[in-house]
């Protein structure tokens, strides 16, 4: 009896097992039609708030969609116009900066070779013109696929066309979801609902958190003098959607900036510290209260995310797979055999209670 029950449950892991590695082939292969089909559930989930409250006004289903699709274009717009003037900007002090790094090589290779006492301890020479080369061949890198983004008009409709559908057959994909796992019960349909709205309050809570940071970003980089703060600000607070990897990386190009353009080692050490103190307190203190701690997940399950998601669709997996985890711990938290696996995914350290 007991080898036949270990049979079967080996039977069952086979098969989960199984079930995994073909929903992850399917990812891999259907990726270019699953990511914008994923953003653009996201971004209806988003606004179907304002498309139910225009219906309230008698507006048309139809024609509150187009209205939703409109403002999200207009954001869209403003966001795509900010980066591409900001980085026009940048791009035009490219040339000062090489040759400033290439001073700052210079003075760095004269000091080791004279704490050295020999003169060929540090050749840099062609560092130095490997450097400028990549700096002048990649000078409109950045504004280039701002561009080649912008070029892609009939994605971008098709897209955009995918998020009016969503927005008018909302209801018929819900019924639709209730018959595939054969729910017609409150219990399924509320849980639905919840996932939802997790989704919802996830993209609008990571929204204000990154406008939160821009701002911060923008002041404490005025003040500490930084040229291009707007820019720098805004890229960091942009990079913040990767939770640990992005922040990293927003603070790594204003500190180098300010090493090189700046003539004290205060500048750039400044920018580090402001960045380690507004991640600790964005982490602890910004995310959790607005965001929402029913939503976070803790942080090994979040590097897990990022790290699945990068492999399977890249850095647009790196952003979908988080709220994907945070939709499914919903799901864990309400059915009640699964709960341990919401328990285990959402937020440890917690105090025992007494026994």
């Amino acid at each position: 009896m007991q080898s036949i029950s270990q049979q079967s449950s080996l039977v069952r892991w086979a098969a989960f097992f199984l079930l995994v590695t073909l929903l992850v082939h399917i990812m891999v292969v259907a990726q270019p039609i699953l990511i914008p089909l994923v953003f653009a559930a996201f971004i209806s989930i988003l606004f179907s708030p304002v498309s139910t409250w225009l219906e309230k006004y008698k507006f048309p289903r139809w024609l509150a969609s187009i209205i939703c699709l409109l403002l999200a274009l207009i954001i869209l717009g403003g966001i795509v116009t900010f980066f591409y003037t900001q980085t026009k900007r940048f791009s035009s002090d490219l040339d000062s900066l090489g040759e400033s790094m290439n001073q700052l090589f210079s003075d760095f290779s004269g000091r080791v070779n004279q704490l050295t006492g020999s003169s060929s301890f540090m050749e840099i020479n062609t560092m130095q013109e490997a450097l400028s080369n990549f700096l002048e061949n990649n000078t409109d890198l950045l504004t280039d696929g701002l561009s080649q983004m912008t070029a892609s008009f009939i994605q971008v409709m098709l897209f955009m066309s995918l998020v009016v559908l969503f927005l008018i057959y909302r209801d018929e994909l819900l019924t639709f979801g209730l018959k595939a796992i054969k729910g017609e019960s409150d219990s399924v349909k509320g849980i639905i609902l919840k996932v939802k709205q997790v989704v919802r309050n996830y993209i609008i809570g990571i929204f204000l958190v990154i406008l939160i940071l821009a701002v911060c970003n923008s002041i404490a980089l005025w003040a500490l003098d930084i040229e291009h703060a707007i820019f720098f600000a805004v890229f960091a607070a942009v990079l913040n959607i990767v939770p640990f990897i992005g922040p990293l990386v927003g603070s790594i190009l204003p500190a180098l900036f300010a090493l090189v353009m700046k003539d004290s080692l205060w500048y750039p050490f400044g920018v580090v510290l402001y960045f380690v103190v507004i991640q600790t307190i964005e982490s602890y203190l910004i995310t959790p209260n607005i965001v929402g701690r029913k939503v976070s997940v803790n942080p090994m399950f979040t590097i897990i995310a990022i790290f699945v998601g990068n492999l399977i669709w890249g850095i647009a997996g790196m952003i979908l797979f988080i709220p994907f985890t945070a939709m499914l711990k919903q799901i864990f938290d309400e059915v009640d055999h699964l709960k341990p696996y919401g328990y285990i995914m959402g937020a440890m350290g917690k105090k025992k209670q007494a026994t």
